[in-house]
């Protein structure tokens, strides 16, 4: 994550879900992304919301403290703050472009072989 990069010891996302009507299916997609951002940089993630569960995660991506539905709740937390470089934090996208790309020159190698023999 650019915030863990740039020294971010913790991820705080304080939004409202309210343009989404309460929708489950988006606080999925957003707990989702969030596990995804804690791993990858090796970061507390905490999110506040109005409409859904607030919730927070380890640097591993487990919940370790979610509110309810249509609840009004303090999640109180020890959360631990860290300056730990991973991989992700100190190559970005790379990490993950530069395979795909030898992927795919393996692949048109291949193919451009295929037809050359025939």
């Amino acid at each position: 994550s650019t915030l863990a990069s740039e020294g971010a010891q913790l991820l705080l996302n304080a939004g409202s879900q309210s343009w989404y009507h309460e929708s489950r299916m988006m606080y999925l997609q957003t707990l989702r992304a969030a596990k995804i951002r804690a791993v990858e940089s090796h970061r507390y993630y905490v999110s506040a919301s109005d409409t859904s569960p607030s919730f927070a995660l380890d640097w591993y991506g487990r919940a370790i403290g979610e509110t309810a539905w249509e609840e009004e709740a303090i999640i109180n937390i020890h959360v631990q703050l860290s300056d730990v470089k991973t991989p992700y934090t100190r190559i970005g996208l790379w990490l993950l472009v530069f395979p795909a790309l030898i992927v795919a020159a393996a692949l048109f190698a291949k193919r451009r072989s295929r037809y050359s023999a025939a």
